[in-house]
């Protein structure tokens, strides 16, 4: 199943039917080869009393490459990160809290543009990647264009004792480590994606 975020309503594009209809409320939408995907797209952004949308088929793949062709896809790929004290460090970006990310550069490897794009938005030198997290969808404008980004997700870990310095050109305005105990403050002013990527690392329920 594939989580795609419009904002704070999610699209869900699936291959287990009954599953998700027993769990969840939402619209239903089945797809077939020939539906105009930019039609329901349209509608789904411009309904937003409309949570969460299902559209369901057997051949998911199939359905997610029509689904992008309505999009420019582009990958980035951050990090979830652990200082030797167990805090965790975030950025502020844009007056909200989020976890450092950035786009995948060409023939770059994911893994290592986390690396890269949280040492460069950070700061920070000689980090480690731990695990793999689950990968994020969000979808957004740039002027007229729609934007679908995938981002990758790793856990990593931090031994140094450098002073965090946020990447200001990247509109990135503080940079600070924050205990478990804290993370309310983060989860009050977040991305419902962050949220997603907590849970996934069992940090929040």
């Amino acid at each position: 199943m594939y989580k795609i975020y419009f904002g704070n309503n999610i699209l869900f594009l699936t291959n287990n039917y009954k599953k998700n209809y027993e769990n969840n409320l939402g619209l239903f939408y089945e797809f077939y080869s020939s539906m105009n995907f930019e039609l329901v797209i349209k509608l789904f952004e411009k309904n937003k009393s409309l949570k969460n949308l299902f559209i369901f088929n057997d051949n998911l793949k199939e359905m997610f490459e029509e689904f992008k062709t309505n999009f420019n896809f582009i990958e980035a790929a951050g990090g979830l990160v652990f200082n030797k004290k167990g805090q965790i460090l975030f950025i502020k970006r844009g007056g909200k809290w989020d976890l450092p990310k950035g786009k995948v550069e060409p023939n770059e490897e994911c893994h290592n543009a986390a690396l890269r794009e949280t040492s460069e938005e950070c700061g920070i030198t000689g980090l480690t990647i731990t695990s793999i997290l689950n990968s994020t969808y969000h979808t957004y404008f740039i002027d007229d264009k729609r934007i679908l980004k995938k981002t990758f997700w790793y856990k990593m870990e931090y031994k140094g004792n450098e002073q965090l310095k946020p990447q200001l050109e990247e509109d990135i305005t503080f940079a600070k480590w924050f205990n478990k105990s804290e993370l309310r403050t983060i989860t009050e002013n977040t991305y419902p994606s962050i949220i997603d990527i907590l849970k996934d690392a069992n940090l929040i329920s």
